[in-house]
C-alpha cells in the first residue's frame, strides 16, 4: 500500500464526512431551522482546513504544486501504472467531491430561500 494511497484513503473519509455535514445541513435548512447552522458550519471549516492540508500532503507526494488538478493526477498516473489502487481510490474521490458540491450548491439555494422568507417577513 502506498502513501499515495493512504493520503487518497485519508481524502475521501475527510469528503464523506464532509457530505454527511452537507446532509445535516440540508435537512436543517429544508425544515426552515438555523439552531445548529453554526455549530455545523464549524465542523465543517476543521473538515475544509483538514482537507486542504491532505491536499498539500498528496502534492508533495506527486511532486506537483498545490492545488493538484484533475489533469496533473492523470498525468501522474500515466506516468505511475502500478499505482492502480490509488487511481481507483483518487476516482472514488472524484466522485464524492461531485456529490459535495452539488449538496452544497443545494444547500446554498435552501440558504438563499430561507433569507427571502426571513426578509419577506421583516418587510411585513
Amino acid at each position: 500500500m502506498s502513501k499515495l494511497f493512504e493520503t487518497l484513503e485519508n481524502e475521501v473519509l475527510l469528503v464523506s464526512q464532509f457530505i454527511e455535514l452537507l446532509k445535516e445541513e440540508k435537512a436543517e435548512l429544508s425544515a426552515g431551522k438555523a439552531e445548529n447552522l453554526d455549530s455545523i458550519n464549524a465542523k465543517k471549516l476543521i473538515l475544509v482546513d483538514s482537507l486542504n492540508e491532505t491536499g498539500r500532503a498528496r502534492a508533495l507526494l506527486i511532486r506537483r504544486s498545490d492545488p493538484v488538478s484533475q489533469h496533473e493526477m492523470a498525468n501522474w498516473f500515466q506516468e505511475n501504472p502500478k499505482e492502480q489502487s490509488a487511481k481507483k481510490t483518487w476516482g472514488a474521490l472524484l466522485d464524492k467531491a461531485a456529490e459535495a458540491r452539488h449538496l452544497h450548491e443545494l444547500n446554498s439555494e435552501l440558504l438563499s430561500l430561507m433569507l427571502k422568507k426571513t426578509g419577506d417577513a421583516l418587510a411585513i
